[in-house]
Formats: C-alpha cells, sequence, structure tokens
C-alpha cells in the first residue's frame, strides 16, 4: 500500500508539473502529507463516446444496463446526445461520463457479470469508444453556477514532445481563469472498446458557456495551436447532466 500510495504521489506532482507548474512545487514541498490521504481517494472514470446504429438493440442494452452504474458505486456526471466534436476526423454524437470512487469500482462495474451481459447489446447497437480511466485532484472546484456543467473531453497521443511543452506553458493555467478544472489527466488510460489514444483527459467547466468562453478564447485558441501540432487525436465538447437541487 505504501508503495502505491507513493507512486500515486510520484504520478500526481508530474501531472500538476505539467498542468500547474508552480503548484507542483508547493505539492512537494509541504502538501505531501496531504497527498498521500488522498492518493487512497483517487476516483475513476468510465468515458463513452459512441454514435447509435440500431436504436431498438440500444433500447435493450440501456434497459439491461439501468442502474448498474449505481450498484457499483457510480454517478453519471455527463450524458451529452448532441456533444460536439471540434477536433478529430471520427465525431460521434453521444458522450457520457460515469464517476466512480476509485479506478477499481470503474473497472469491477465495467467487468461485472451483468454490464459484461449488457454491453452485447452495446456493442451490437453503437459504434463505441470506451475508456477507463483515473481521476486526479483538481486544482479549483468549479463555483456553483446554477448550470449544467461543461466537459471538454481530449484523447490524444503526444508525437511532438517539445511542442506539446509549449502548449502546457501557454494553455496549462487558462482552464481555472475561466471557472474549471482538470478532472482527468491520465497518461495510462484503458481503451477497452474501439481505437483510443494513449492519453486522457478531460476538463469540467461550473457551465457549458465557461466551457465555450474557454475554448473559444483568444488566449486558448493561440494555445491550443501547439497541442493539434503536437498531438494526433480527438476532442470533445458537451454537457453535463443537471443536479436536482432538491436532491441535495
Amino acid at each position: 500500500m505504501t508503495r502505491q500510495i507513493t507512486r500515486a504521489i510520484t504520478v500526481m506532482t508530474i501531472v500538476l508539473s505539467l498542468w500547474f507548474p508552480t503548484r507542483a512545487q508547493e505539492t512537494l514541498s509541504g502538501e505531501v502529507a496531504v497527498t498521500a490521504q488522498k492518493a487512497g481517494q483517487q476516483k475513476g472514470y468510465l468515458i463513452a463516446n459512441f454514435t447509435v446504429n440500431d436504436s431498438v438493440t440500444f433500447q435493450k442494452y440501456r434497459n439491461a444496463a439501468a442502474g448498474l452504474a449505481q450498484k457499483y458505486q457510480g454517478k453519471m456526471i455527463m450524458r451529452d446526445v448532441n456533444s460536439k466534436t471540434v477536433e478529430g476526423d471520427a465525431p460521434r454524437e453521444i458522450t457520457a461520463i460515469i464517476e466512480f470512487p476509485s479506478f477499481d469500482h470503474a473497472e469491477g462495474y465495467y467487468n461485472s457479470p451483468e454490464y459484461t451481459a449488457a454491453r452485447v447489446f452495446g456493442i451490437a447497437a453503437a459504434e463505441r469508444l470506451v475508456i477507463l480511466a483515473k481521476g486526479i485532484f483538481p486544482e479549483n472546484e468549479p463555483k456553483d453556477s446554477g448550470q449544467a456543467k461543461g466537459y471538454l473531453v481530449a484523447n490524444f497521443t503526444i508525437q511532438d514532445q517539445d511542442t506539446f511543452k509549449k502548449y502546457i506553458e501557454s494553455g496549462g493555467s487558462l482552464v481555472g481563469k475561466f471557472n474549471g478544472n482538470t478532472l482527468i489527466y491520465d497518461v495510462d488510460a484503458k481503451t477497452v472498446e474501439g481505437n483510443g489514444e494513449h492519453i486522457i483527459a478531460v476538463m469540467e467547466f461550473a457551465s457549458f458557456a465557461d466551457l465555450d468562453r474557454f475554448y473559444n478564447s483568444p488566449e486558448y485558441t493561440a494555445a491550443r495551436k501547439f497541442r493539434i501540432a503536437a498531438t494526433k487525436g480527438s476532442v470533445v465538447l458537451g454537457e453535463g447532466i443537471r443536479e436536482n437541487p432538491k436532491a441535495k
């Protein structure tokens, strides 16, 4: 367990140094104990991007999968049937993200006998990309806007590290400026269906309007040119599930 926590601290520090360079030094110098405590609480995610080709069979999938995520302590935070592929040439209309208490919970859900049976219908009915990933600990928690959150989902492989570093340097600090945080940055993401790239990153914003302002801002427009030049993959923008205040 100690070795796992130490590895989690190391991975987290590397990620922070990429996206938030100055805060990474603070983590190393004064927050190791807190990081170790959090390391045991690293969330897991299932990210799916798909297009339905057979609505009848897909309904069988939905019926069979209903309630299973909750059984494994999962929570659907995004399911947008009109998500927008803004980068990449393989657009799929629907994007969904399920959040779990840990990666083991996410993997346990996906490999459970119940979901294994259900996903036979899903695979038959839809063109699917499904990725399991570990979350990171956000620097900033977006302020509650009273609206459905916005999500940027990027799945990519870095082909030019030097150019990608320029993207991180110019764009990494912009997320918080637009009321967002980096929810996932997993360089060892596990693609369980479809042909995914090596890295999955998800940014969460207080609203889709904040996400749109971020993505189309002059600052990020300039920064993302480095990422596009340095990587191959796709970027999808979508809206999260609106929370019911009465349910809190």
